[in-house]
C-alpha cells in the first residue's frame, strides 16, 4: 500500500507517524541549513514529552546562542543551557557584565552636550537671557556724618541725620546680562485714598545719588533701596500683594519683572528721615 501524503500543519501525531515524521523533518532540516540529527533528537524528545502530541518541524528554532534546534517556547537551552526568557531593558543592563562603560558613555554624553544646547537650543526656544532672583536682606541704617566719613575725615559732635535703606540681593542665574531698574514699585497697605504704592529707588548709600545697577550672567550684586515717593492707586489698577515688590530688568530679550517680599513695615521705614 502506497504511503499517505504529509501530515497536514493541524494534524495530530500519532505513535506510528513518528517514522515518517522524522525522515521529513531530516529532509527539510537539511534544506534549511539546521543541523539534521540534532533536529531529529529535538522532535523524537518533543514526541516523547509531550505524549505523542502535535511536534512537528514547525515546532522547533535555532537557539539564538549555539543555533541547535531547540523546542518553541523553550525558556533554557538543553544544549548551552542560556536563558531565552525576555529580558526588559533594565534586566539587561544589571546583567551587563560592564558596569563601567555604560555610566561612562553617560557621563560623556552629558559633558558633551553641556556646552552645545545652551549654545545653540536656548536661543531658539529664548531661554538664553537673563534668570533674575531677588532676596530681601536685612534693613539697615547709616548715620550722616558719622559712617559716611571719609578715610581721615573727624565725625561731626553731634548726629542728626539719618538714613534708613534696605538692602537687596539679587542673582544672575542666566546666560545673559541683565541690567536692574533704578526705581522699584511696592505695594503697601489700602487706605481710604486707595491702595498705597510706594516708589523706591536703588541708591548709594555714601552719595545719596541714584544707581544704575548691572549684573552680569552668573553674577550677584548687592543693592540699596531708598524711599522716594507715595502714590494712591485703585485697588483694581495696582493688584501686588501688601508688602511685595516688583524690580524690573532688562537683558536682550527685552523687560522682565522679578518678585521680591520685603514687608509692609520694612518699606514704611524707607520714607523716614
Amino acid at each position: 500500500m502506497a504511503r499517505s501524503a504529509e501530515p497536514a500543519a493541524d494534524s495530530r501525531l500519532r505513535p506510528d507517524y513518528a517514522d515518517d515524521l522524522a525522515v521529513l523533518d531530516l529532509r527539510r532540516a537539511s534544506a534549511s541549513n539546521m543541523p539534521a540529527m540534532g533536529l531529529a533528537k529535538t522532535l523524537i524528545d518533543c514526541i516523547i514529552e509531550r505524549s505523542h502530541s502535535k511536534c512537528a518541524w514547525w515546532d522547533v528554532k535555532p537557539c539564538p546562542k549555539c543555533r541547535l534546534p531547540i523546542a518553541k517556547g523553550s525558556t533554557v537551552c538543553p544544549h548551552c543551557h542560556s536563558s531565552l526568557a525576555k529580558r526588559t531593558f533594565w534586566q539587561r543592563v544589571l546583567d551587563s557584565k560592564d558596569y563601567i562603560a555604560l555610566p561612562t558613555a553617560v557621563i560623556a554624553l552629558i559633558v558633551a552636550l553641556a556646552d552645545p544646547i545652551p549654545r545653540y537650543l536656548f536661543p531658539l526656544i529664548g531661554w538664553d537671557g537673563a534668570w533674575i532672583r531677588v532676596y530681601a536682606l536685612n534693613p539697615d541704617v547709616v548715620n550722616i556724618g558719622l559712617d559716611d566719613l571719609e578715610p581721615g575725615q573727624k565725625p561731626l559732635d553731634e548726629i542728626t541725620e539719618h538714613l534708613y535703606f534696605q538692602r537687596l540681593l539679587v542673582a544672575n542665574n542666566g546666560y545673559s546680562a541683565a541690567a536692574i531698574a533704578s526705581t522699584v514699585t511696592c505695594a503697601g497697605p489700602m487706605t481710604a485714598w486707595g491702595k498705597t504704592k510706594y516708589i523706591i529707588d536703588t541708591i548709594d548709600i555714601y552719595t545719596r545719588k541714584k544707581l544704575f545697577n548691572s549684573v552680569a550672567a552668573g553674577g550677584t550684586i548687592t543693592v540699596a533701596l531708598k524711599g522716594n515717593s507715595i502714590d494712591f492707586l485703585d485697588k483694581d489698577d495696582f493688584e501686588l500683594e501688601e508688602g511685595s515688590c516688583l524690580v524690573p530688568y532688562a537683558d536682550k530679550n527685552g523687560l522682565h519683572l522679578a518678585a521680591v517680599t520685603i514687608g509692609a513695615g520694612n518699606i514704611a521705614v524707607l520714607f523716614e528721615e
